[in-house]
């Protein structure tokens, strides 16, 4: 099976077998305690699983496992069939904006809430069911000139409960900055960060 995951690796997804090796040995043996055959079973997963949903993601990642267990979520959110209708009848249209360096974008679908969390590296992909059943509202923060993912923000009601970077990366202060405007100019309350 490991032979299998090695050779599926090199011949289906051009990963370099010195490179491979050098991942295997040198970086999740000594720093993740993944020995040989479970790094390449979770590194193959990993890979196919983000293949199959059409994202890139690094060859060799930092943190496999967690990776492994965020796009296995993101790939079962994507694999499920939603009522996209319904999640168009969602849709917050009122919540965009354009200003000079950030725009708030809002999904149009549901595969856009799991691209988002397989590009951030969460899995805010597992909020779908959430979203459909009205409990919250998903969205994203973004350059104002690039399609890029930047921040997921979770809408709770009328409060701006929830904004994460890349790996759950907190606010940068000009994003927060930005957000309390944006909050202050749509009737938000601003609460991330807050402990209640």
């Amino acid at each position: 099976d490991y032979d299998t995951c090695f050779i599926d690796l090199v011949s289906n997804h051009n990963y370099d077998i010195k490179s491979l090796c050098n991942y295997l040995r040198g970086y999740l043996l000594p720093f993740e305690g993944l020995r040989i055959g479970e790094g390449l079973r979770l590194l193959r997963d990993y890979y196919s699983m983000a293949d199959q949903i059409g994202r890139k993601v690094k060859k060799y990642p930092k943190y496999l496992s967690s990776m492994h267990d965020i796009i296995s979520v993101n790939h079962k959110v994507f694999k499920t069939d939603y009522d996209e209708f319904k999640f168009s009848e969602l849709v917050r249209g009122d919540l965009e904006f354009v200003g000079r360096k950030f725009r708030v974008v809002v999904p149009k679908c549901t595969k856009d809430i799991v691209s988002e969390g397989t590009s951030l590296n969460h899995c805010v992909g597992s909020y779908v069911e959430r979203i459909l059943r009205g409990d919250c509202y998903i969205f994203f923060l973004r350059c104002s000139f690039s399609d890029d993912s930047l921040v997921t923000l979770e809408l709770s009601g009328d409060n701006l409960v929830q904004a994460k970077g890349s790996y759950n990366r907190v606010l940068l202060p000009d994003e927060r900055n930005f957000l309390i405007s944006y909050c202050k100019s749509k009737n938000l309350s601003f609460n991330v960060g807050v402990v209640s």
